[in-house]
């Protein structure tokens, strides 16, 4: 890429030009500052074009530029894409050369790769040919809209064209590459003017190991919806199918039955059964979507939840939520269920007596702390069957709003801690 160079000068932070590497030019043109050389554009976008350039970014404005170190000032070297062979600088005791620059260029955790307008490599760097398979003199017979897209070309294309029309462009592109394996990028490209000529710089970051975890998440989730669809059919089969089937008896019977006494017995079973039905349906539709929840926020909801859970277990809880009413929906709804899916195996797998909640605010992050006096989790063993599915959905639905949990075993305490970004 930097075999051609043509222009390289070092400004300071006010764009004054110290330095250009063709004298010839800059005593002909009389170029004193950096609007000098690119003077097409405003006050406003230049003053745009030295703080890009003092952040650091690499091909703003198609000027590559890199910052120098100097005893008196902030000293940068820029690089224009029109390029002349072997130049090297000495001033202020800083020798720059185009070795490198190729060493910026072919050491970026990205594959980066300048194309014609038609798809045409004409420069890649070495982790592009890394992750592809393909040698730097290949890449050079072949077209970036050739490629072998999972997508197929078509997308590229689309790609190519926005670039062209509006300047810019990202696109996640899936390819195969020589050794058969599909990769999947997200690809960002910028029209530059490369060797005095129209050309598009590309930068791919590959996003397989992203892709493949959302993947992962989302089928977690999915298996969880399904396991709550299982559970809640089970649950009406089991305990609400048999109740109303009761009570059709108990009315046949009512109506079959000449006596008072055995009439008034049966009303009083229906009334019994009809509570413990309307019991269950209350706790079935509290799962599913708690009305405190959707109407109230986080905050009461949990409050309800917990409260009514300590008084049908003759559970002693405590509860400190030291946290705002509301966060967003997505955070409500999944911090809810999992602290009721926490709370519940603290109850149901093992012989709870005490359970603490702490909830609290900490650097931006939602913290909470459940403690338990017996064994929930133990992290260096993997439970198995529908335990070890409800802890990985646990984690899945967390990890979706960028949450983490973490495991914890004392002598006669087990600690669960549950972190997630308010934002």
């Amino acid at each position: 890429m930097f075999e051609d160079v043509k222009y390289v000068y070092i400004i300071d932070t006010s764009g004054k030009i110290i330095y250009l590497s063709s004298a010839e030019i800059g005593n002909k043109h009389n170029y004193k500052v950096l609007s000098d050389i690119i003077g097409y554009v405003s006050k406003t976008e230049f003053s745009d074009i030295l703080k890009k350039i003092k952040n650091g970014e690499v091909l703003s404005f198609n000027i590559l530029t890199h910052e120098l170190s100097d005893s008196s000032k902030d000293l940068f070297c820029l690089i224009t894409p029109l390029f002349s062979s072997n130049v090297e600088i000495n001033h202020a005791s800083v020798i720059i050369t185009d070795r490198k620059y190729k060493f910026l260029f072919n050491e970026n955790n990205d594959a980066l790769f300048i194309t014609d307008l038609n798809g045409n490599y004409l420069e890649v760097n070495s982790i592009a040919t890394t992750r592809s398979g393909i040698t730097p003199d290949k890449f050079k017979e072949l077209s970036l809209l050739n490629i072998p897209s999972k997508r197929g070309s078509l997308i590229i294309k689309e790609y190519f064209d926005k670039i062209i029309k509006k300047g810019s462009a990202t696109q996640q592109i899936d390819y195969v590459n020589t050794k058969h394996k599909l990769i999947s990028t997200e690809i960002i490209g910028k029209k530059i003017t490369y060797d005095g000529k129209s050309a598009i710089f590309h930068s791919s970051r590959e996003i397989s190991n992203q892709k493949k975890s959302n993947q992962e998440i989302l089928g977690s989730i999915i298996q969880s919806e399904e396991q709550d669809r299982k559970y809640f059919a089970s649950e009406i089969l089991d305990n609400l199918g048999p109740l109303l089937s009761l009570n059709k008896m108990l009315i046949e019977t009512y109506f079959d039955s000449d006596q008072s006494e055995i009439k008034n017995q049966i009303v009083e079973k229906l009334k019994v059964n009809l509570e413990e039905a309307i019991k269950i349906t209350t706790e079935l539709t509290q799962d599913i979507s708690p009305h405190m929840l959707t109407k109230f926020g986080f905050r009461p909801a949990l409050h309800t939840f917990i409260t009514k859970f300590s008084e049908q277990k003759k559970i002693k809880i405590r509860l400190n939520l030291d946290i705002p009413e509301k966060f967003s929906e997505n955070i409500d709804t999944i911090l809810y269920r999992a602290i009721v899916e926490i709370v519940n195996y603290f109850t149901k797998y093992k012989a709870t007596t005490f359970i603490n909640i702490d909830f609290s605010i900490d650097n931006g992050m939602i913290k909470s702390i459940l403690e338990s006096n017996k064994e929930f989790i133990n992290p260096n063993i993997k439970p198995d069957g529908n335990y070890q599915l409800k802890q990985i959905n646990l984690e899945s639905r967390l990890h979706s709003i960028n949450g983490e949990i973490e495991y914890q075993k004392r002598k006669n305490i087990d600690r669960v801690i549950i972190k997630v970004p308010i934002n």
